[in-house]
């Protein structure tokens, strides 16, 4: 899989570069994550969506769904085994920092993780593991 940059666009290539399946997203694409069903979940600017190996939009997220997920830029994603998601969301404004949280399926946040005070992520962040 490959975001095309700051174009809203996604690829996944076989071995040779050719070009299997384009999803078009909503948004530029700056994170994403792969579940055990080959599904892949984009995210960036305009929240979460989740994407079938048919490219059909399974399931999206946005601040109108979940109010207190606040602006989003969503710069990695995590997908667990129970496909909850790990989120690190830069906050769109000058010193604000991260926010790191556990989101469901569901829409809801289950996990927020404390940040220090002062704490500054330069990005892209990435989670390694949880």
């Amino acid at each position: 899989m490959v975001a095309m940059g700051a174009e809203p666009l996604l690829r996944e290539h076989d071995r040779q570069g050719a070009v299997l399946r384009s999803i078009p997203c909503e948004g530029a694409v700056l994170a994403l994550a792969l579940n055990y069903a080959g599904d892949v979940t984009v995210g960036g600017s305009s929240g979460l969506r989740r994407y079938s190996t048919q490219s059909e939009l399974l399931w999206s997220l946005s601040t109108a769904d979940l109010p207190e997920l606040g602006p989003t830029d969503i710069r990695s994603i995590q997908v667990r085994d129970n496909n909850n998601m790990i989120l690190v969301n830069r906050i769109p404004r000058p010193g604000a920092g991260i926010s790191l949280l556990e989101i469901t399926e569901r829409k809801e946040i289950v996990r927020r993780f404390a940040q220090e005070r002062g704490a500054r992520c330069s990005t892209p962040a990435r989670i390694a593991a949880v």
